[in-house]
């Protein structure tokens, strides 16, 4: 939930995190090779730099020579990696493809408020906080500003509790950017951002998160709907590996007619 500068939401006043366990069987195998990694048969091929996260075939963590890789019932497999590390979609600092500058009211669903409780669920919320949450999520909105050819894009969210304001500068993997940017829990941890599906995703994580157990928050933005519709994948990866990913989708509806043109 968001909040200005010295608010304290009511998830702040709860009580901890009820941490999702599974058990299960690990079924992952390398093919060094050709710097594949097999994980409950798919292959995921050159495995870049992410943080942690417990989807099957994603790298959760690695060190020299080494990734861990992660089934969807929370146990780990590890795995070889080649030394260069690509990204599989592409990573720019910059794009020509897309825009999303705008401003961009949420649409709230029956299908939506169900995803969104599982989400503050997996987030460790208690009952009484995520009904609060879904009766007051519909106030929801943002306005993006992309410039610089989409190098910075800054983002400031509205809701009931507050405002949440920060700017994302997108890397390339040379030359990556990592920047402290304050949470909307007041909370300071490191971001990282690019572009990638040739230009067309936006992606950015927040590392170093403490809050609700500890972990990484990703996210991915794009346009759908002829750019009408600004779409947000949000998904808090768990730094305890026992526990499940919270993922949900929000899409706003554009309430004011841009320039579709990347901001020089």
């Amino acid at each position: 939930m968001w909040k200005t500068a010295g608010q304290r939401s009511v998830i702040d006043k709860v009580s901890p995190l009820l941490d999702s366990l599974d058990d299960g069987k690990v079924n992952g195998s390398t093919n060094t090779a050709n710097s594949q990694t097999r994980v409950n048969g798919d292959i995921i091929e050159n495995i870049s730099l992410m943080p942690a996260t417990n989807s099957v075939g994603v790298a959760v963590q690695q060190s020299a020579g080494t990734t861990e890789v992660i089934n969807d019932n929370g146990t780990t497999a590890t795995a070889i990696r080649s030394q260069s590390t690509t990204y599989p979609m592409g990573r720019k600092a910059t794009t020509e493809t897309i825009n999303l500058t705008g401003e961009w009211q949420l649409v709230v669903s029956n299908d939506f408020k169900t995803e969104y409780g599982e989400y503050l669920k997996r987030l460790g919320q208690p009952r009484l906080v995520r009904s609060v949450a879904l009766s007051i999520v519909g106030m929801t909105s943002e306005e993006t500003i992309q410039s610089e050819q989409g190098r910075k894009l800054t983002i400031r969210g509205h809701n009931a509790v507050g405002i949440w304001e920060r700017t994302l500068e997108a890397s390339t993997e040379d030359d990556p950017v990592i920047a402290p940017v304050v949470t909307c829990d007041d909370e300071t941890v490191q971001s990282e951002c690019w572009w990638e599906n040739n230009g067309l995703v936006h992606r950015s994580w927040l590392r170093n998160v403490e809050k609700y157990g500890g972990g990484s928050f990703e996210s991915k933005r794009y346009l759908q709907d002829n750019g009408n519709t600004l779409v947000c994948e949000s998904t808090f990866h768990p730094t305890d590996t026992r526990r499940r990913r919270a993922k949900v989708t929000w899409k706003f509806q554009r309430v004011e007619s841009t320039n579709t043109k990347t901001t020089s």
